[in-house]
């Protein structure tokens, strides 16, 4: 294993180098149908951060189904979503069936039922779907692992945990910084780990290869974060062919634009990086910086 160990930085010149650009006749069905699942009546602030990064960094369409109760905030805040309360849906598969990513998990609480009915939906589904899963998502995915072996046929698997949540998922097996076991779990689940952290590493597992970011700041290590990360990665996962690029351009851009804030702030505030990142990817896509 350790002769074919890989391992580079996500660098500017690298994440420019694939940044996608628009043509001129294109439309929103061009760049991917979201949906986000999350927030339950404790924590819906973690879907809308969520939902407003996905929308922000350029999601064509971006759908919420969340508890009911945050219905009113999401819509008065981030009104190009397209919201539903969970409580109210009848059939998850015929939700999913038009979405080409699902992100799931931000404050999504770690009750297993309604997680269950959503995995048992999306089995029928899974290699016509990029599936993200983090936070509590994560959680719930390590008590019923063998249950839901059938991920690792989905088109695009993302996993996007901190390392307290790495600890779960890997029963405390392999430590964060075993580089080569934790590649080898990319591998096995055939998916894109992305352990969250300073710096935080991609493990490319259809790949065989890992990256490390270069970018961040202690400002970032704030409630919401992980949350506007995964709005990021939902969100370009339908501007990019592979998903692989599409994860290593939102790791960069991510912490990119938290750097920026971090130059006169600090404290990189969540919903303020997610404001930030038209304009950075702008930037990015014309290489002006």
């Amino acid at each position: 294993m350790e002769g074919h160990l890989v391992s580079r930085k996500i660098t500017l010149q690298e994440v420019q180098a694939h940044w996608p650009s628009r043509e001129k006749d294109v439309y929103k069905g061009n760049f991917g149908h979201v949906l986000l699942i999350g927030g339950n009546e404790r924590m819906g602030g973690a879907i809308q951060l969520a939902a407003n990064a996905c929308i922000l960094s350029g999601a064509g369409l971006t759908t919420v189904a969340t508890a009911g109760s945050n219905l009113p905030a999401i819509h008065s805040v981030r009104p190009e979503a397209m919201v539903v309360a969970w409580e109210a849906i009848e059939d998850w598969r015929e939700l999913m069936a038009n979405k080409d990513t699902l992100a799931i998990g931000p404050g999504l609480g770690g009750e297993p039922s309604r997680f269950i009915a959503i995995m048992k939906a999306l089995q029928p589904l899974i290699q016509e779907k990029v599936v993200l899963l983090d936070a509590d998502a994560l959680t719930l995915y390590s008590q019923f692992e063998d249950e839901l072996a059938f991920l690792s046929e989905a088109k695009g698997l993302i996993f996007t945990p901190h390392v307290g949540e790495w600890r779960r998922l890997c029963q405390e097996k392999i430590a964060p910084t075993d580089k080569e076991k934790v590649l080898d779990y990319a591998q096995n689940k055939h998916l894109t780990l992305v352990l969250k952290g300073a710096p935080s590493q991609v493990f490319l597992g259809r790949q065989g290869l890992i990256y490390e970011n270069t970018r961040g700041n202690p400002g970032m290590a704030i409630g919401g974060m992980g949350d506007t990360l995964t709005g990021i990665l939902a969100g370009l996962v339908g501007q990019y062919q592979s998903v692989d690029s599409a994860v290593l351009s939102g790791v960069f851009l991510h912490s990119y634009a938290a750097d920026l804030i971090y130059q006169k702030d600090y404290v990189v505030i969540p919903s303020r990086l997610a404001a930030s990142l038209p304009e950075v990817m702008k930037n990015l896509e014309g290489k002006n910086v």
